[in-house]
């Protein structure tokens, strides 16, 4: 295992080379431990892997975003299959406080929904502007002198963190527990836990507003991969302001972060280092997270009854295990326990970044299901742009004209699609209307970055 990059005293002090190495070596790793996994599964735990149904592996073309007639009826049919019984059918109330389809249905008079909709925005965008603060303060800024450089640990304790919470959530709510293939949420999780692990170690190398713009690039990888894994199609604007963003994208990193572009990046990986690393790793954070989204609108087309909370939670079970098998694999563990224990500051850090990473992910859960996608997407769009603005504030990043002017672009492509979904239609629906499940997740995943 390469240790250059694990254990640089400097921020930013590693190459390309040892970044891709790292990664490969973790990469293999995770596909030993799903094999593992499956073996146990299918040959110890008795789970039917070799009979699933027809077309199990074959998801619907269809366009997630596309309205779906079946929303407005009273009751949806679940398919259940065991390995000893044939598929039956089983009724679910579709009024149910976890049916997915009925979400972004607010109740209440006009008033009391537009307070909820203050609280919800003033809670997201509160909690994910401190998130971002700790998350950059832990990682760019030194304790007594020496950068904590751990960031496994990171996703780790989100991940254990989220666990405990949707596992709480599912036992207080009741929620039914949908049978299916478990090995399955691995890819997801991997991809997830790989995604945030890339989004840590990249600021190593560039600024967190740098990071903070990326994420507006999201569009483009999600729709390549919604248009290779799902067949999915999206209209023409959504490819304009992908273009768009990734132009003032450019503006950006082109005068803030002096990334020289004709450097040789996978010729010579040994000899790449500073901020061009930080691009890499962001590329690879957009890769990751745009198939994990993908992977898991796939998963709510293949089991149309089954809660977002239990998704998460089988997805936060595998990520905090495996990042924690990671941690030992690494002889991280006891390095990171040191640290915490060396400086009594990072322990109130990581403290806090746990708690309102949960709390922001509670916030998300009540938004996007009293309100819907497009409400959501709006908070967060705004929560970006706090974020990358305060953390300027905070750290003194300094932004010049053209930085500035990138900016703008980037959140003006923002409000432009944001403004072309809601053509035609209201801001917030009401009971009578019906929004189709995928774009509800999709938009979920889309913004959500823990």
């Amino acid at each position: 295992m390469s240790e250059i990059s694990l254990t640089s005293s400097t921020r930013g002090g590693g190459n390309l080379g040892d970044i891709i190495f790292d990664l490969s070596v973790n990469f293999l790793l995770y596909v030993v431990l799903i094999v593992v996994f499956y073996m146990l599964v299918r040959f110890y735990l008795e789970e039917e892997t070799a009979n699933k149904p027809a077309g199990y592996l074959k998801v619907p073309t269809e366009d997630l975003d596309e309205e779906s007639s079946e929303t407005n009826s009273s009751s949806v049919l679940e398919i259940e299959t065991t390995a000893s019984k044939p598929s039956k059918l089983k009724r679910t109330n579709s009024g149910s406080f976890l049916n997915i389809n009925e979400w972004g249905e607010p109740e209440g008079t006009k008033q009391e929904v537009i307070q909820r909709v203050m609280f919800c925005a003033f809670g997201l965008i509160v909690s994910f502007c401190i998130w971002g603060l700790v998350q950059e303060r832990m990682l760019t800024q030194t304790y007594d002198g020496d950068f904590f450089e751990y960031s496994y640990g990171l996703v780790f304790l989100t991940r254990l963190g989220g666990l405990i919470m949707s596992a709480s959530v599912m036992y207080y709510l009741q929620v039914e527990w949908v049978s299916s293939a478990l090995w399955e949420y691995s890819f997801p999780s991997v991809a997830n836990m790989l995604s945030s692990w890339c989004q840590y170690e990249a600021l190593r190398y560039v600024s967190f507003p740098m990071v903070m713009l990326a994420k507006s690039l999201k569009m483009v990888p999600i729709m390549l991969m919604g248009k290779f894994m799902n067949n999915s199609s999206y209209e023409s604007y959504e490819y304009i302001c992908a273009a768009t963003v990734g132009f003032g994208l450019y503006l950006f990193l082109d005068s803030s972060e002096h990334i020289d572009f004709r450097e040789n990046v996978f010729g010579n990986p040994e000899n790449v280092t500073g901020a061009m690393c930080g691009v890499v790793l962001l590329g690879f954070f957009l890769f990751f997270d745009s198939f994990t989204g993908q992977w898991q609108s796939r998963m709510f087309q293949l089991n149309k009854s089954m809660s977002p909370l239990q998704m998460m939670c089988i997805m936060n079970a595998f990520s905090a295990v495996f990042s924690f098998i990671t941690l030992v694999h690494q002889e991280q563990l006891s390095k990171a326990l040191m640290f915490v224990y060396d400086h009594p500051a990072m322990l109130l850090h990581l403290l806090i970044f746990i708690l309102v990473s949960t709390i922001g992910q509670l916030f998300i859960f009540y938004t996007v299901k009293s309100f819907g996608a497009v409400v959501f997407a709006i908070i967060m769009s705004l929560r970006i742009l706090f974020s990358t603005l305060l953390s300027c504030v905070v750290y003194a990043h300094p932004v010049q004209e053209l930085g500035l002017l990138g900016i703008l672009v980037v959140f003006g492509a923002n409000a432009y699609r944001i403004k072309m979904k809601l053509k035609g239609q209201p801001l917030i629906r009401w009971k009578e209307e019906s929004e189709h499940s995928g774009q509800i997740f999709k938009e979920w995943h889309e913004h959500l970055d823990i």
